[in-house]
């Protein structure tokens, strides 16, 4: 019989995961980065690399009766849903490309004077944003100054935040392209780049948002990887400068905010097992408890997911609940509906909550159409502000295997954003 609470089992389920996103990493192995290949990164991160520190002391954030065992169970799960998600990625491929990407066109990437004006647009946006959420909060949208999320402290702080951190990133991605492309500051352009690149980067640092200053420099290694200009080694240094980016954000923002240096602890372990970075695993405990005594929710939540632009609080009036909604709630109580802090809910989580084991085999879709995506970003030659909003909304996506809900909101915001930049980029002086 099963020992579920048993460390043994936890190891056969890390190597499980790591095995199968290596031979899925060997299948898919050029091009060197894909939506599918960003997947494979966050999902070793989360379910080989965080495990593995937490089987030491059998610790995971979210407490809840049964413990070790509903963790173990969690990373089954998890392990299930990847491996029907991967099945659909290369059933995508096949059916639209005969199983492999479509050649790169390795040339020279020339930024068009549209998207100049483009990453100004989008820098002048972004600032007005975030000046928008100083005033109306008088200041307390700052990391030292608040306890409740960022859109429970500033009216229109949905709008106001993605307004913000979608052109920033922007921004930030195509200024700091053209300066490693150009290797020129003294010229107006290059000038326009630096400041650029550093307010959006302080910008987002201070807006906490580590992920969108992540998912900025992830689109810059795309271009460098479209006109071949990466190699494995240079891939891997970016990786470990994206790992400094996660791990130095926060305190650099507190120090620019306070103007003194939280104490830093030693070593990678205090990030990726205390706290809430690439916690998916710990969330799984939750969510089996909640089937256990509430039992299947048959699809209420994804119902849900047209009011996931409205605040959490509409969403409680009306009794409409999102995944992330229901779990938070279940777990911290009415602490939830305060703060409005709380952890992510994954699309196989979702699946689970909603229609048990037999909801898994649906990540399958989420694969097929991530297939399709990054056939899409490899034929693409984004030469249009627009195309380049489109290609960060792809990335964005993560292979549809987080909140479905938030998934779509974002994509759908890139995507109306990246209209009214390209837009307004292509109005002509004198026109």
């Amino acid at each position: 019989m099963v020992d579920w609470e048993s460390n043994s089992i936890t190891i056969l389920f890390i190597c499980g995961h790591a095995f199968l996103y290596f031979v899925a990493l060997l299948i898919t192995f050029r091009p060197r980065l894909t939506v599918f290949h960003l997947f494979l990164a966050t999902q070793f991160v989360a379910f080989v690399v965080r495990p593995i520190l937490a089987v030491q002391e059998r610790f995971f954030l979210y407490q809840v009766p049964g413990g070790w065992r509903l963790y173990n169970l969690g990373l089954l799960l998890q392990l299930i849903a990847t491996l029907f998600f991967v099945g659909g990625y290369l059933l995508g491929l096949l059916i639209k490309n005969r199983g492999f990407l479509p050649a790169s066109r390795k040339s020279r990437f020339v930024i068009p004077l549209t998207f100049f004006r483009g990453m100004v647009f989008s820098l002048v946006l972004g600032v007005f944003s975030v000046t928008l959420i100083h005033v109306f909060s008088s200041g307390l949208w700052l990391p030292s100054a608040r306890s409740q999320a960022l859109t429970a402290v500033v009216p229109f702080g949905k709008v106001l935040f993605g307004m913000a951190v979608i052109h920033l990133s922007f921004s930030f991605t195509v200024s700091l392209y053209f300066l490693w492309n150009r290797r020129r500051i003294i010229s107006l352009h290059g000038v326009l780049s630096l400041a650029s690149l550093l307010l959006s980067g302080l910008l987002l640092i201070l807006l906490y948002q580590r992920g969108f200053l992540l998912m900025g420099f992830i689109v810059f290694i795309f271009l460098l990887d479209r006109v071949g200009a990466i190699t494995y080694g240079r891939l891997a240094s970016f990786a470990g400068i994206g790992l400094i980016l996660l791990i130095f954000a926060r305190p650099v923002a507190l120090l620019v905010a306070t103007g003194q240096m939280p104490e830093m602890r030693a070593g990678l372990k205090h990030y990726l097992l205390y706290q809430p970075n690439f916690d998916n695993p710990d969330v799984w405990p939750v969510v089996i408890t909640f089937v256990k005594e509430d039992g299947l929710l048959n699809g209420q939540t994804f119902l849900a997911i047209p009011l996931r632009f409205a605040s959490p609080l509409v969403r409680r009036e009306w009794n409409i609940l999102t995944a992330v909604d229901v779990l938070n709630f279940f777990y911290e109580g009415s602490s939830y509906w305060e703060t409005r802090f709380g952890f992510n809910v994954s699309l196989p989580q979702e699946l689970f909550l909603n229609f048990g084991w037999l909801g898994l085999f649906f990540t399958v879709f989420a694969g097929i159409v991530t297939a399709w995506v990054d056939i899409w970003l490899w034929r693409v030659y984004p030469r249009r502000v627009f195309l380049m909003y489109a290609v960060f909304a792809s990335f964005f996506t993560g292979g549809f295997m987080g909140e479905l809900g938030g998934t779509l909101q974002w994509t759908l915001a890139y995507i109306t954003f990246g209209l009214v930049v390209d837009w307004l980029s292509r109005i002509r002086r004198g026109a």
